[in-house]
């Protein structure tokens, strides 16, 4: 039944009684002017007023409303995911009962997505606050908005603002990949949605105070949370100053290889024919194909995980795409699927990498990892600093492999060569995936 309405309304729900009709009854004012086939879903999350009460009445005298109870407290992220892991609209999405952001920027927000975007979301222009305490909350909303544009790679202006619809299909990852499931939860999946190269819409909105409502959010409290949340994510996916730009990365890799770097791209390139399709994974800033492949009239597609570094390529018309290759379920296929010195990356699921790397490709997998670096020397300081600078993003990774264990890994497919690349620092496999051994 996934998809069959154009869109979910997601209401999440904590001690809501004192206006959750009233605000209802708008929302569905606005719906009844647009021309969209829809469905509401209420989540509440342990609520400790009649709002069940409340949302079972509206589900019995609407019948496009349903409804899920939390058995536990679990934020307003959890609630969200839960509303659109019911969801049967092609676009899924939520806003705050309180309607401190009106309803009529729905239909935009929903047009916005089946017009192409990934992502809508919602930007708040504030109204001129005469209370203190509203003052207040708004300095600090303005303030983590700029800590969040500082700190963390979002594209967007106004990551909390509980307004945002999504295409279900193509953000599907994004919610597998969350994992904070309270306030935090919005700045999260904007930045998850920056980095998987989502498009993502803007929907300016007024905001405006309710003064009729007792506010479930403690400013003070709320924002040390926020503040320890986003300073948390932030270590959790830093990027190494090898992975910022093409130049650092590739003036480290020149250090390391003698200049002689080079090597691993000629020692690919000369795998692949003249004309063939290549996939390129974790591709940097595609030097393999913008050095190598070009002349060779190859169809290229290169995926990486690193904005700051495959911008260069995407200015030059190169098909580079931004994505968490981890977490996409199938590849582009191609003749050849490659990934460069960037296997380990994926340790301890390094099989399952493989398996999808040769699902993509119709002929062969050519795999070059490093064998020799910085972090697995054996000096405890020089492998420190090894691993500190191979973080793309995705957390440290402390393990390496030999080549033992890297024929081990690839011991279900019939290896068609293997030699030593690079003054032995490298290894280059070619797997044939059409004779599994």
């Amino acid at each position: 039944m996934a998809n069959e309405l154009d869109v979910s309304i997601v209401i999440p729900c904590f001690n809501e009684e004192g206006h959750i009709r009233r605000s209802f009854a708008e929302i569905v004012r606005t719906m009844s002017m647009a021309n969209l086939t829809h469905e509401f879903i209420f989540v509440d999350d342990c609520s400790e007023d009649r709002t069940r009460e409340i949302i079972e009445s509206l589900s019995s005298e609407n019948e496009n409303v349903r409804y899920v109870f939390h058995e536990r407290n679990k934020g307003r992220g959890g609630a969200v995911k839960t509303g659109i892991s019911v969801s049967r609209g092609r676009v899924a999405g939520f806003l705050d009962i309180d309607l401190e952001v009106h309803s009529r920027y729905i239909p935009s927000m929903v047009d916005a997505v089946l017009s192409g975007a990934d992502v809508a979301c919602g930007y708040r222009v504030y109204r001129l606050p005469w209370r203190f305490d509203d003052i207040f909350r708004d300095i600090l909303s303005v303030g983590y908005r700029w800590l969040v544009r500082r700190l963390l790679n979002t594209g967007v202006n106004d990551t909390e603002a509980g307004y945002k619809f999504f295409n279900v299909e193509r953000t599907r990852s994004l919610f597998e990949a969350s994992e904070n499931d309270g306030w935090f939860w919005d700045t999260e999946i904007m930045s998850l949605a920056h980095n998987h190269g989502m498009r993502v819409a803007e929907v300016p909105m007024v905001y405006t105070r309710n003064p009729d409502k007792v506010s479930t959010v403690k400013p003070v409290r709320d924002a040390v949370d926020s503040f320890k949340a986003l300073t948390a994510y932030r270590r959790k996916n830093a990027v190494s100053l090898t992975y910022k730009s093409p130049f650092f990365y590739h003036t480290l890799m020149k250090m390391l290889y003698r200049n002689r770097y080079d090597e691993r791209f000629e020692a690919i390139s000369a795998e692949i024919p003249e004309g063939a399709a290549v996939l390129d994974v974790c591709c940097g800033d595609c030097r393999l194909f913008r050095k190598f492949l070009k002349k060779k009239n190859v169809a290229y597609i290169g995926l990486d995980i690193n904005a700051g570094l495959i911008a260069p390529a995407v200015r030059e018309g190169v098909d580079a795409r931004l994505c968490d290759i981890e977490l996409e379920k199938t590849l582009p296929p191609a003749d050849y699927a490659v990934i460069q010195s960037s296997l380990y990356q994926f340790i301890p699921k390094h099989r399952e990498m493989i398996a999808k790397l040769a699902a993509a490709a119709s002929k062969a997998v050519i795999i070059t990892e490093g064998l020799t670096n910085p972090g697995n020397s054996g000096n405890p300081l020089v492998r420190r600093i090894g691993h500190i600078l191979n973080n793309p993003g995705t957390g440290v990774k402390t393990e390496r492999f030999t080549l033992e264990s890297l024929e081990a890994a690839l011991g279900s497919f019939r290896i068609m060569k293997k030699k030593k690349i690079c003054m032995g620092r490298e290894a280059l496999f070619i797997i044939d995936i059409s004779v599994p051994r």
